[in-house]
């Protein structure tokens, strides 16, 4: 006989866990409209809400190579990676990884989150200072309270503020991204590891953002001739390749504690064939059609451009992430709500990702956007700007104006 769905004495929440959700809870419910529930059927929108930045999670050669991957007849283990549970997919994904971000070793995770977290927390000593900019993921600041490591606060991009901070407290792990997923901005990469390199520190670098999107797919660090010099660098595979996990990638050396130590590897189930073929196929498609990350990112430089030239502050975007500023969470979810309504999807920022009493909308501009789809994203954000009186309308021309 089933169970009933639904039970006449259902668990008691205790009064204290009560209290402890109902800030949380009563913050939800205010925000109006909710933003957070985007529609299932995108068709009508522009769809800016998206990480899929190069449009492949759907591309009819990764959707090949994951049926042919599923259709092949065999018994996987789903072991962890580290002790044999890889599939041979995983392992040339894995290996092509490494070669396309010019690293010595590779280890795939079940997400970007598992590899930041995993990551720090098997290579930091107990106390050991963890310097980390203000803005990075909030993943990585899950790694250090792990870790028990000493968290030590940089200013975003601030080498010298960096640089103060080790003077007092010496040698330790600096952590940064490259691209700055709140607001687009771009990591100082090579002037945080000259002083890395100067003070005895190991540098990991989050490159969710910008793998796939610089140096034909390696990432910033391959663009910027780095490579090799950056310890650990770590990449979610639900951005510019459109799939679903995460990877580590380092030198030899280095690499070795975290294949002895990272528990979110030893203590997770290996990725599946059927996903790893997917990320082999976008992966190649990546590296041999570089015109896709470039088209990418002259969509975003044409979107800030026109956001620009009508008075509209897109902070330091320099890459595929534009994001606008609100002055408190309602102000960004009816700014969402209303551009919804004009036909273009966008994603909200508010706590815990970023601090209280503000709230960010961010685009996520992709290369499959059309000329004509741009013009209106831009429209749409103008008149909505207007609307709720945080842009002024534009003076109207010298033709205009004698007609």
């Amino acid at each position: 006989m089933n169970a009933p769905l639904h039970t006449s004495n259902p668990a008691r929440v205790p009064d204290w866990y009560v209290e402890h959700m109902r800030p949380a809870c009563e913050f939800v419910a205010s925000l109006d409209p909710f933003p957070f529930c985007q529609p299932s059927d995108l068709s009508g929108y522009i769809a800016l809400h998206q990480n899929d930045y190069l449009r492949l999670g759907n591309h009819p050669a990764v959707s090949a190579a994951r049926a042919g991957a599923n259709a092949q007849l065999r018994d996987e283990s789903f072991m962890s990676s580290i002790f044999g549970g890889s599939a041979d997919e995983c392992e040339a994904f894995r290996a092509q990884m490494a070669r396309c971000m010019r690293a010595d070793d590779a280890i795939l995770t079940t997400s970007g989150w598992a590899a930041n977290v995993g990551l720090l927390e098997a290579i930091t000593p107990l106390f050991k200072p963890v310097y980390i900019d203000r803005h990075a993921h909030a993943s990585l600041y899950d790694g250090i309270k792990l870790s028990l490591g000493k968290k030590i606060v940089i200013e975003h991009n601030d080498t010298d503020d960096l640089l103060r901070r080790l003077e007092k407290n010496g040698p330790g792990i600096v952590v940064i991204d490259a691209v700055y997923s709140t607001d687009g901005s771009i990591g100082d990469i090579r002037r945080y590891l000259e002083i890395c390199e100067a003070h005895e520190c190991l540098l990991v670098l989050d490159e969710a953002h910008s793998f796939g999107m610089f140096g034909n797919g390696g990432g910033l660090a391959v663009e910027l001739g780095l490579a090799e010099r950056v310890h650990f660098r770590t990449v979610s595979l639900n951005k510019a390749l459109g799939g679903h996990g995460g990877l580590i990638a380092g030198n030899a050396e280095a690499m070795q504690l975290v294949r002895a130590g990272c528990r979110s590897v030893i203590f997770s189930s290996a990725t599946s064939s059927v996903s790893a073929a997917g990320h082999l196929a976008a992966l190649n498609i990546i590296m041999h059609q570089p015109e896709r990350a470039r088209r990418c990112l002259d969509n975003a430089s044409e979107f800030r451009r026109q956001l620009q030239e009508a008075g509209v502050a897109v902070g330091d975007s320099q890459c595929q992430i534009v994001s606008l500023f609100f002055d408190d969470e309602q102000q960004a979810c009816v700014f969402y709500g209303k551009l919804q309504q004009r036909g273009v999807l966008t994603s909200v920022f508010l706590q815990p990702a970023i601090p209280a009493g503000m709230g960010v909308v961010r685009y996520s501009i992709h290369s499959q956007l059309s000329a004509a789809e741009l013009d209106k994203a831009v429209a749409a954000t103008l008149q909505t700007l207007m609307e709720m009186d945080l842009l002024d309308a534009p003076q109207a021309s010298a033709q205009q104006r004698e007609g």
